[in-house]
């Protein structure tokens, strides 16, 4: 089965078992129901149950103290002094409620509050004289044939007259109905429904809630895995408490954030591949025109010597730092190695300052350079050492000309702090932007006009080959970046404290 089809839009056709066969469609059931409907099974079960039987149990008792109360009043009347006259029987059923049926000792119905006693009923009344039963039910037919739905049930208590009510002793019969007692039992059960109905009620809206609060996460989850699909990788909002839902929405996130960095590397990597496949006839061509350059330079130099010929010189070298870089172009990403030699930095510092001089003249912007009395050695390539301070020179030359007034300042120095060598350049220009400070030595990352974004990861990338590292910040209005590198064991061993520098300055 696809694995990557959306399960709405699953069709028999969508995958294929092992045998070839079309899968059936599954059935769509959303969390939401999932979650629901077994939390609302349980909770309703549970009420009902719950509410039958205090139901059951309270109309038990119910008709359990009717019971007792019906032989309560059979034994109240079977100990009465009185003698049970029709008027005393009325008035004991407006009292209670019950019928009363009083037989002589000659087995005759003396007294009764039923009326109108049909010739049937009597002689179904009659037949209770024969019963031995203390109490028993008994089913009156009706008294006419229209009366069908008047038909009454009663629970019957006899009771033995020991004392003459009358002229001599009997028995008597009282009839409860069956309707009141069921009446009383509903009664008592009716509001056990209610409130197990209201639960019912509650305990679904509570499901119901509980179930969208659970699921809205699992569609905001949904939401941001199709805005990352689309290449949104902005993180969402997480707005839940401390648990297992915000977790997730967290690992989303996370998950977003390293998507964007692998995409951001997939695109400078495409972007590394194209620069090279496309650069290469062009960094070759560019390579052989500034070999020929500065031979017809040379040349002219040879034929024509001038007075004064700094000017030459320094386009000399210009042209030979071209073709090294086009040269190293070629292989981009390759840094020559130290092949066992050390460098002093100084010297590297102070060609590089000569190699910028056009450019710090151009901008007015003055180099303030302070350097050690003592050489300090770096086990590293010339020309890539040379070239990490030009780029970092370059970039502080172009911020600080931003200055007004031609107030831009630029200051190279090196230090020794410990077994390290520390190369320092620093500006009084504005700083990178806010948009690319996070991302200042990858490649491309560049927010001037025409800039490339190749020059401090290319410093960068010269500083770790060698052992050492690149970073920067910005402070008291000044931007700095340090190239700390290790000594060579050729270094001359200095105190730790600094020589005096040897300020000199170049407009």
């Amino acid at each position: 089965m696809n694995i990557h089809a959306p399960l709405q839009q699953a069709t028999p056709n969508a995958a294929a078992s092992s045998s070839g066969r079309a899968e059936p469609a599954r059935l769509r059931l959303p969390i939401y129901l999932q979650l629901l409907l077994p939390i609302v099974g349980l909770s309703v079960m549970a009420v009902v149950v719950s509410a039958a039987t205090t139901a059951g149990w309270l109309a038990l008792r119910v008709r359990f103290e009717q019971r007792e109360s019906m032989r309560g009043l059979a034994q109240a009347l079977a100990d009465a002094r009185f003698p049970l006259t029709q008027h005393v029987l009325s008035q004991l059923h407006e009292f209670t409620g019950a019928e009363f049926v009083l037989f002589d000792e000659r087995s005759r119905i003396s007294a009764t509050t039923l009326s109108p006693l049909s010739e049937t009923n009597r002689r179904t009344i009659e037949q209770l004289i024969e019963q031995p039963l203390q109490s028993l039910s008994l089913r009156l037919p009706p008294t006419t044939a229209d009366s069908v739905s008047a038909v009454e049930e009663y629970f019957v208590d006899r009771v033995k007259l020991s004392s003459p009510p009358g002229p001599a002793k009997g028995t008597l019969f009282v009839l409860h109905p069956h309707q009141r007692v069921t009446h009383r039992m509903l009664a008592a059960g009716v509001p056990a429904v209610v409130v197990g109905a209201a639960a019912v009620l509650l305990s679904i809206s509570a499901s119901v809630w509980m179930a969208r609060r659970m699921v809205r996460p699992v569609h905001t989850i949904r939401e941001q895995a199709a805005r990352i699909a689309q290449g949104d990788f902005a993180p969402m909002p997480i707005d839940r408490p401390n648990d297992e839902l915000r977790d997730l929405c967290e690992a989303i996130n996370r998950m977003a954030v390293q998507l964007s960095q692998y995409e951001d590397a997939v695109r400078r990597n495409e972007r590394m591949e194209t620069l090279g496949r496309l650069g290469a006839a062009l960094a070759h061509q560019l390579r052989n025109a500034a070999a020929g350059s500065r031979l017809a330079i040379e040349l002219h130099a040879r034929q024509c010597p001038p007075e004064k010929s700094d000017s030459l010189n320094v386009a000399l070298r210009q042209l030979s730092v071209i073709e090294t870089y086009l040269q190293r172009f070629l292989g981009l990403g390759q840094i020559a190695p130290p092949c066992g030699t050390a460098v002093d930095i100084r010297r590297s510092l102070d060609e590089a300052a000569a190699l910028l001089h056009p450019l710090t003249a151009h901008h007015g912007v003055l180099i303030e350079i302070a350097a050690l009395d003592q050489p300090l050695m770096i086990a590293a390539d010339a020309e890539a050492v040379r070239q990490l301070i030009v780029n970092l020179a370059g970039n502080a030359i172009e911020a600080a000309q931003t200055v007004p007034d031609r107030g831009g300042r630029v200051w190279l120095s090196i230090a020794r702090e410990g077994d390290q060598g520390v190369l320092t350049v620093a500006d009084n220009g504005p700083g990178p932007p806010e948009e690319i400070a996070a991302r200042l030595f990858e490649p491309f990352a560049s927010a001037k006009t025409g800039g490339i974004g190749l020059g401090l990861w290319v410093a960068r990338q010269i500083a770790e080959a060698y052992g050492g590292s690149l970073t920067w910040r910005r402070d008291a209005g000044r931007t700095f970046f340090e190239f700390r590198f290790p000594l060579s064991d050729r270094a001359t061993r200095l105190p730790d404290e600094r020589s005096p520098a040897d300020a000199r300055n170049h407009r």
